[in-house]
């Protein structure tokens, strides 16, 4: 979790409708579909938010174990940062 320090936002030019617990972002031609978890973070991410408070927020709303948290989280944001839909914060 080390190598993601800072903060991180949607990238401006996504854009994002969720429908029914389900979010549908956007960026350019590519669209990703995410699951309740994966909106659960990514709502958390509209204006920015660090990845422990992410592990946190997933544990404590999903009561799952830290660890499986904290690894499903960072891949995660690493994925969403590898598809250019979020961003570090200034």
């Amino acid at each position: 979790m080390e190598h993601l320090a800072g903060r991180y936002r949607w990238n401006p030019q996504t854009s994002c409708r969720t429908l029914d617990g389900t979010a549908f972002v956007l960026l350019g031609n590519r669209m990703v579909t995410l699951n309740e978890v994966g909106t659960f973070i990514w709502e958390r991410l509209a204006h920015g938010a660090a990845l422990s408070e992410l592990v946190s927020q997933v544990v404590e709303v999903f009561a799952i174990d830290e660890r499986a948290a904290a690894d499903d989280t960072t891949s995660f944001v690493e994925r969403l940062l590898d598809e250019r839909m979020v961003v570090p914060c200034p």
